[in-house]
């Protein structure tokens, strides 16, 4: 095992942070529920191979794309209520998501959760399968909700938390690091796709184009609030038709969605230390200061100026330290 094995933990409030924090992944974080944020984040990784350990205090919609180079399963191992992927429900303790390529992808967590990933280097994991003659990578075609037995899953989850035990010792890494691949291989043979009926795969279809859209407003129409008649507007359906798929996809509607959205950018916004909290808001769509410092505070557990007062000093630093000195 290379002895270039680290472990980093982080915790955090800041939900923004944590979605930043996974190399190989671009991801983003959306708060859905009032309330204080936590997260926690146990990351091992020696650049071929990252395990970690997520825990979440808050429901929130994660959405991303992994660079491609790497392939792997994410296993649930705990939740407190619905998790929905890729639009289909995923029941936590006996299935488990697969992403073999490229692509978009969400998450939708409940109020307490926590998820087991184990990522490899694509090229690693042919070079395995060649020695070992398994060719478990000619199933990896697309990103997707599945089964595994029982008793695998129980391996893949012990071999991964035996690389992210802070006591495990470095004479014992090598070993550790070939279990999990052993266990990761024989997960990928037995990987079987959990059957999609036919209306959840249309909502995943219109869901997933939902979510590309309101990305790609926010990039080019961002002096343009985004609601929900515009977006029914922009995939051509009826405004019932995306309810339910929202719903069925995601267990929340578009209207939730999208505020959870606005609120999120206002609190980027802010946090740049630019602006003032009337130019967020008006940015992000909130027409009426007094609600939108209520609805702010009720998703963020602080008023948008407090936000605004904690990140100021905090940009004029870093400004002045940028500042040439003569």
């Amino acid at each position: 095992m290379s002895t270039d094995w680290q472990l980093q933990q982080i915790r955090t409030t800041d939900v923004d942070e944590l979605s930043m924090s996974l190399p190989g992944w671009t991801q983003r974080y959306t708060k859905l529920e009032r309330g204080v944020f936590r997260g926690a984040l146990t990351l091992g990784s020696d650049g071929a191979v990252q395990v970690y350990r997520e825990h979440t205090q808050g429901a929130i919609l994660q959405e991303g794309e992994t660079d491609g180079r790497m392939v792997g399963l994410a296993i649930p191992v705990r939740a407190s209520g619905a998790v929905f992927s890729f639009g289909a429900r995923v029941a936590a303790q006996r299935e488990v998501m697969g992403f073999f390529a490229p692509r978009r992808l969400n998450l939708r967590t409940p109020e307490t959760f926590e998820l087991l990933v184990v990522s490899v280097q694509r090229q690693m994991l042919a070079e395995f399968d060649q020695c070992h003659q398994l060719w478990c990578g000619g199933r990896l075609r697309s990103a997707r909700v599945g089964h595994l037995p029982l008793w695998i899953r129980q391996e893949l989850v012990d071999a991964m938390l035996a690389l992210l035990d802070p006591a495990l010792e470095r004479q014992r890494l090598p070993r550790a690091r070939l279990a999990l691949l052993d266990c990761l291989a024989e997960a990928l043979l037995k990987f079987e796709d959990a059957p999609v009926p036919a209306k959840s795969l249309m909502c995943r279809s219109t869901v997933q184009q939902a979510l590309a859209t309101v990305q790609q407003w926010m990039q080019e129409r961002a002096d343009t609030p985004l609601n929900v008649a515009a977006l029914c507007a922009e995939l051509g359906l009826p405004r019932r038709t995306l309810q339910y798929c929202f719903e069925q996809a995601l267990g929340i509607s578009p209207l939730q969605y999208l505020k959870s959205v606005r609120l999120g950018g206002a609190r980027r916004s802010l946090k740049q230390g630019t602006g003032s909290v009337t130019d967020a808001s008006l940015q992000w769509g909130f027409d009426h200061p007094s609600a939108f410092a209520r609805d702010y505070q009720a998703m963020f557990g602080e008023l948008p100026s407090q936000t605004l007062e904690r990140v100021r000093p905090v940009r004029l630093a870093r400004d002045l330290a940028r500042c040439p000195v003569f």
